[in-house]
């Protein structure tokens, strides 16, 4: 659900308008609704220990001149023939204090307290919407302008926020449209980017939380109202996961048992529990890692424009017997890398929802790491990224490869070599 490049702008944006503004980053401060109780991993000592740890390091670093920093702002968007759908800003208000809720019960379940996203909300408490109008009617939506469309809200979300004295390109956002059909016509996606982020989501007349309808109508793409909303607003958290600058990953097998990655499949199968389904979806010990350093979950900055000096020295990776392989390596940065986190990618669709994740801790002083993971049991050419996360909210991304022959045997080869930017 990640996706680059688009054409070009078509238009202009009316500005339509919301209420007084202010910004917290407390699930708890919605109204008149409180989100259902979520459940989370019970994750063992050695992956909480090793994310409080890198969240100790990135608070001494904020702490050190950090200043305040936005939260995520929501632009909703109707096509210029359409009203914004009924009850839309108390719908919002609820799923966005639901996908809240949810990052800040994983964030807990890691040991790092109720940690979530800031957002902004009016002076009713209610997540504020800043509304705007596309200079395109509903029908002229279709699958194949679907990226003049999306244009054309980066052009309208660029205006509204003006008007609000946001800058676009310096700020979290996310852009919601209203679903025209089942046939993907509307922009539903997140960029993935260091110094901001923006994703795409979509709002329906029944849009909300509840999970738990599965008889009636078919509303989108066969689903009843229950499914729907769990693949719709599971999809909203997975595109502003996005925008926060995760990457599709799956679980690795042995965290399997705690449903599926958010930022794999898990937009399918949000909060399918409260249905009796036996999957729902979790975050990820390796994503929740990006969050730590992310202005606008700490709600705060250091130096976030500057852009890290980091190199990589005597890295080696050896296959092992038992058909893992050993990554060691040492890192020279001029902002601290707090985290050390490597993609296996097998072969196909590079940065799809198959790639693995694996963590380390780097060294405080010397910057050594070691990472040792089992490889994907896939036979061809991995792309391996390994990502230097540091303290000021950016990421070094480094990439080789790896080969697993038809034998099953592991070729290190190439990636003993160069990696590259």
């Amino acid at each position: 659900m990640m996706h680059d490049g688009f054409s070009r702008a078509i238009g202009v944006v009316v500005l339509v308008g919301v209420c007084g503004l202010m910004q917290t980053a407390r699930a708890e401060d919605a109204v008149g609704w409180k989100p259902a109780e979520v459940d989370a991993p019970h994750w063992g000592e050695g992956e909480r220990g090793m994310v409080r740890e890198m969240k100790r390091r990135v608070d001494a670093w904020l702490n050190g001149g950090g200043e305040k920093y936005g939260p995520l702002r929501v632009v909703y968007l109707s096509c210029s023939d359409q009203e914004p759908f009924e009850g839309c800003v108390e719908r919002i208000d609820r799923v966005l204090t639901e996908i809240q809720n949810w990052y800040a019960v994983q964030c807990e379940s890691l040991g790092l307290g109720r940690m979530t996203f800031g957002l902004e909300r009016d002076a009713q408490g209610r997540a504020a919407l800043l509304l705007g109008r596309l200079p395109v009617t509903v029908g002229s939506r279709t699958r194949e302008n679907r990226g003049q469309t999306t244009e054309a809200c980066r052009a309208a979300a660029r205006g509204v926020l003006a008007a609000k004295g946001v800058d676009y390109d310096h700020s979290f956002v996310l852009i919601i449209t209203q679903i025209p059909d089942d046939e993907g016509a509307a922009p539903f996606f997140g960029n993935i980017m260091q110094d901001r982020g923006y994703c795409f989501a979509v709002d329906a007349p029944w849009f909300d939380v509840d999970y738990t309808t599965t008889t009636g109508p078919r509303v989108w793409k066969g689903k009843p109202v229950g499914p729907a909303n769990s693949a719709l607003i599971g999809g909203m958290a997975h595109e502003i996961g996005h925008g926060f600058g995760m990457y599709h990953s799956d679980e690795r097998p042995e965290i399997a048992r705690f449903g599926e990655s958010l930022m794999a499949s898990g937009n399918y199968t949000f909060r399918g529990a409260l249905r009796g389904e036996k999957r729902d979806s979790f975050l990820l010990d390796t994503d929740a890692m990006y969050l730590l350093s992310r202005p606008v979950f700490e709600g705060r900055a250091r130096e976030f424009d500057r852009r890290p000096k980091a190199t990589l020295h005597e890295v080696k990776l050896t296959a092992e017997a038992d058909g893992r392989v050993r990554m060691t390596g040492r890192i020279e940065s001029d902002v601290p890398v707090y985290g050390v986190k490597l993609y296996d990618d097998p072969p196909g669709n590079p940065q799809d929802y198959d790639a693995l994740a694996h963590a380390a801790l780097p060294d405080e002083s010397t910057g050594t790491f070691e990472i040792t993971f089992k490889a994907v049991n896939e036979k061809g050419k991995h792309t391996l990224r390994l990502m230097l996360m540091h303290v000021n909210g950016r990421w070094t991304e480094l990439r080789s490869a790896m080969t697993i022959g038809e034998d099953g045997k592991i070729d290190l080869g190439e990636v003993n070599g160069a990696w590259g930017r």
